[in-house]
């Protein structure tokens, strides 16, 4: 299925090419090799590695704004100024590079930025747990907008923007496919919070007044968008060498798949997808793109072929 277009009334668009030709990035200090071994390899081509650092300086634009404006607030209230995080969303379906794109949102801005209070966190860690889903009757809809703690996920918004120091986080295992009972993240002090996840632009039905949506929580938000068929083998990809790696693991979720070949297990993912992946990118995940500042459009070799950003 073809992705859609986005409302050309609400975005100017660009070519990868033209996009370049507009930008000027003379001056962005930045070294390929001064970042981690593994980003290096993402961003080996030369243009898409403008294309981001293009994007990562106008996210220092928005961020630096940001905080002048909370410090123009603050004089005005006659208070201190205090660090609140600024949050970007790095939304898309699943196996469209989220977690990629918000890893390499984060070293940049991290080097350009000059500061390491740059963190990342995805919503997966606030999924409920396999045995509460199974409890609600809801495992075969994981990943869908009821098989997320939103409570949690927006208390931990609301601490985020008032300022507390110290954060904690529940942790998820693709290895095990679960929330672990013991693993946290631990976050101290952050300036800026990539919150990546399928569901971060999404607005479930409100249930009453007071209730609140991730993009509440947002000051900025980034849609990773791709082909469904590219994103089918590119999931089919991944969970394949996760199964190759791990199905021999009693602990790994893939273990009760050791007795498949490659071909079977390969065909059991292709169900998962056209049973909950697909319906859930069609149904409640690519309708959030247009809710995004910035819409990367992917290429079938997961290079960003075309931009759009929002008029206003």
């Amino acid at each position: 299925m073809a992705s859609l277009q986005p409302n050309q009334h609400l975005f100017w668009s660009s070519a990868s090419g033209e996009w370049l030709k507009q930008q000027m990035i003379r001056d962005l200090q930045i070294e390929r090799d001064d970042l981690a071994g593994k980003l290096q390899n993402i961003l080996a081509d030369r243009d898409q590695y403008h294309i981001y650092l293009s994007i990562v300086r106008d996210l220092c634009h928005h961020f630096h704004k940001y905080t002048e404006e909370r410090r123009l607030t603050s004089l005005k209230f006659g208070e201190a100024s205090s660090d609140i995080p600024f949050i970007i969303g790095v939304a898309g379906g699943v196996a469209a590079g989220k977690t990629t794109a918000a890893a390499v949102f984060r070293e940049l801005l991290s080097q350009l930025l000059g500061t390491t209070c740059v963190d990342v966190v995805s919503t997966d860690n606030f999924l409920f747990p396999n045995a509460v889903l199974e409890e609600k009757g809801i495992t075969e809809r994981k990943g869908f907008p009821e098989s997320y703690d939103m409570a949690a996920l927006i208390q931990f918004l609301q601490h985020a923007k008032t300022g507390q120091p110290d954060l904690t986080v529940p942790v998820y295992s693709h290895d095990t496919y679960d929330v672990s009972s013991t693993d946290k993240q631990l976050i101290h002090n952050p300036r800026i919070i990539l919150l990546e996840g399928i569901n971060v632009l999404q607005r479930p039905h409100r249930n009453g007044p007071n209730d609140q949506f991730i993009s509440d929580y947002l000051d900025f938000a980034i849609y990773v968008d791709a082909e469904e068929d590219s994103a089918i083998n590119w999931y089919l990809e991944r969970v394949e060498k996760l199964y190759t790696v791990h199905r021999d693991d009693p602990a790994s979720y893939f273990h009760r798949f050791s007795g498949l070949t490659i071909q079977e297990f390969r065909e059991r993912a292709l169900q998962i997808w056209h049973t909950i992946n697909g319906p859930n990118l069609r149904g409640h995940i690519a309708p959030t793109k247009e809710r995004a500042n910035i819409i990367l459009k992917k290429d079938a070799n997961h290079n960003i072929e075309e931009i759009f950003m929002r008029k206003f």
